[in-house]
Formats: structure tokens, sequence, C-alpha cells
């Protein structure tokens, strides 16, 4: 999965470490754990020092988790569209050969 975390955003923005944090932590506390996720990153000992990612509220991190989410449903969205795709390609060629053939 790829995120563009493009070089010309102003300010501290969410990093690959961060939201990748933030997904595992909804995977084990659940969606909507906001308050839950905010305790671990206090906890998490490699965020020590990131004290914009320390500083976030829980309404702050339900954004990021809900963006993070629908990237991720984008994306399935895509790959499933691109395998409809190439299945529909692949049975008319089957098609078009037993068309051939007879």
């Amino acid at each position: 999965m790829k995120f563009n975390y493009g070089p010309g955003l102003k300010g501290r923005c969410y990093g690959e470490e961060e939201d990748a944090f933030l997904l595992c932590m909804m995977h084990r506390h659940g969606y909507g754990a906001a308050e839950r996720i905010r305790m671990e990153i206090r906890r998490a000992w490699q965020f020590r020092f990131d004290w914009f990612f320390k500083s976030r509220n829980a309404a702050e991190l339900q954004k990021r988790c809900d963006v993070i989410i629908k990237l991720i449903e984008k994306e399935n969205d895509e790959m499933r569209r691109k395998e409809e795709k190439e299945e529909k390609e692949r049975l008319q060629k089957e098609q078009a050969k037993e068309t051939k053939a007879e």
C-alpha cells in the first residue's frame, strides 16, 4: 500500500510510521477507539520525541483513521475493478478461441 507523502505540505503532518501505527492500533482496539489509540501513542517508545503525534487529541486521531480507511477502501476498489477487467478480458479471449475452433 502506498500513500503519497508529498514534500509540499506546510508544517508537520503524519508520516508512514504514524499511519502504520494507527492502522495496527485500529486492528487491535477496533475502529472508533480513538481514546485507547491515543493512550497507546503516549506509551509507545518509538514516538517519545514525536511531539506532534503525541499531542493529537482523540478527535484528530479519529479523523486521520477515517482518512486511512478511505484510502484503503479506494485502493481495494481499484484492485477489484482491475481484477474484474482482467477476468472479463480473459473470458473474451477464451470465447474467441472457442469460436475460431468451431
